[in-house]
Parts: C-alpha cells; sequence; structure tokens
C-alpha cells in the first residue's frame, strides 16, 4: 500500500514540474524500496544450495560449515547437558551423561 502511495506522489511530483530535484530522487528510491522489500532474499537459498552439494560429499568443513550457519547459540547447562539456540527460535538440548557402558 506504501508503494502505491509513493507511486502517486511520485507522479504528482513529477506533473507539478516544481519539486526539487532530490526530493524527486528520494521518492523514486523509497518508492522502489517499497516495492521490493516484500520479495524474498534468494541469497540465503543459494547459500543453502551450495551447502547441501558440499554435504553430499560428506565433507566436514561441509559440517561445521552448516554447524556455524544453523546455529545461533550454544548454552551449557547443568546436568550436564548442552543446549544449541538455532537461527530459526528452535533449541536442542542434548544430554551428556554417562551411564554403565553408555557414554
Amino acid at each position: 500500500m506504501d508503494a502505491v502511495r509513493l507511486q502517486n506522489e511520485l507522479n504528482l511530483a513529477l506533473n507539478r514540474g516544481t519539486e526539487s530535484i532530490p526530493y524527486i530522487r528520494a521518492l523514486i528510491f523509497t518508492g522502489a524500496a517499497e516495492r521490493y522489500a516484500s520479495l524474498p532474499d534468494p541469497a540465503p537459498m543459494e547459500a543453502l544450495g551450495h551447502l547441501k552439494e558440499k554435504l553430499k560429499n560428506d565433507s566436514e568443513d561441509a559440517l561445521w560449515e552448516l554447524f556455524d550457519t544453523a546455529v545461533k547459540a550454544i548454552r551449557v547447562m547443568p546436568g550436564p547437558s548442552i543446549e544449541f539456540v538455532l537461527i530459526n527460535g528452535r533449541t536442542y538440548c542434548t544430554s551428556n551423561t554417562t551411564e554403565e557402558g553408555k557414554t
């Protein structure tokens, strides 16, 4: 809705002919930013595709790159356990308890 409003304001400014160049330039850039703000950013999907290709080769470097990309925080909890907070907000908890014959 803001993009349409900005486009209308730009059209009016151009029709009047009395507006300053910096004002018209600002309307153009702001309108373009509003129009393209709703488009998805292809960069993360492209990076994910490259990472998938690396993971197909069972590369240890790719596993660490995935870990660095996906994990936002690591918390050492009492118990002992480790909590991983992912970039999407999900939390995974692992337990490091040892029992007879288990690690």
